[in-house]
Order: structure tokens, then sequence, then C-alpha cells
């Protein structure tokens, strides 16, 4: 993913949400634990410490404690329609 650009959110319910935008509107979200010290520069490092460790470790996890939650627009792009269960 080629980084355009990178959104820090305010602190909301003690987390922070660390967004990373990438052409072709790729979004991948972090959500940080914070007691409101972080700040944004701080944020975006914790961040990409977040994503490395998950690629760096992602091999330990055990897959049948993963859980999916997704929106309808998750839906969409599965199964190219609104509503129902996506077509597997």
């Amino acid at each position: 993913m080629q980084l355009i650009e990178t959104h820090i959110g305010n602190l909301n319910d003690g987390m922070i949400t660390v967004e990373f935008r990438g052409e072709g509107d790729e979004l991948v979200a972090v959500k940080l634990a914070s007691d409101g010290s972080l700040d944004g520069d701080a944020a975006v490092r914790h961040a990409k410490a977040v994503l490395i460790q998950i690629t760096t470790f992602s091999d330990d996890r055990d897959p049948s404690n993963d859980e999916f939650e997704h929106s309808v627009d998750d839906e969409t792009a599965i199964d190219g329609s609104r509503g129902g269960a996506p077509n597997r």
C-alpha cells in the first residue's frame, strides 16, 4: 500500500484511532488505548509499531480465535449486493 495520508482521530472513550490511507481508497485503522498523553506523532509511531508486530508475529496466532465483524459495505464488496448473507 502506498501511503497517501495519515489521520489521527480525537481521544474517545480512552481510545485514539490512527488511519493510514493509501492509493485506491485503501485504509488501515489502528485503535490505541490512551490516557490522553499520546500526542499525534507518538500515536502514529505507536500505531506503526503495532502494525510491525502484527506482521512479524502473525504466524503465531491461532486462526480459530479470529473474529470478523463486517458492515453492509463489506457484504457489497464480497458478493456485489446489499443485504443478505454473502455468497461464499
